[in-house]
């Protein structure tokens, strides 16, 4: 039997900005600056965690009697 572990992984963030785009996929980064009023409660850290998600397109060709 395979050990499957499921980690989640939240990140607040206080932006969030898109990189790029095109017609295939978008980048986009979420961040997080540390200040002095988040010592003790978060590490000083400033955070720029980046998704770059691709779009998946299909053509379907129905034919020239297909009626919508």
């Amino acid at each position: 039997m395979n050990d499957v572990r499921i980690m989640f992984e939240r990140l607040e963030t206080t932006n969030m900005r898109v990189i790029m785009q095109s017609e295939e996929q978008v980048e986009l980064s979420f961040t997080r600056t540390w200040n002095s009023s988040l010592e003790g409660k978060l590490a000083p850290l400033n955070i720029d965690k980046r998704f770059l998600v691709t779009y998946l397109l299909s053509l379907l060709n129905l034919g020239a009697n297909f009626k919508v």
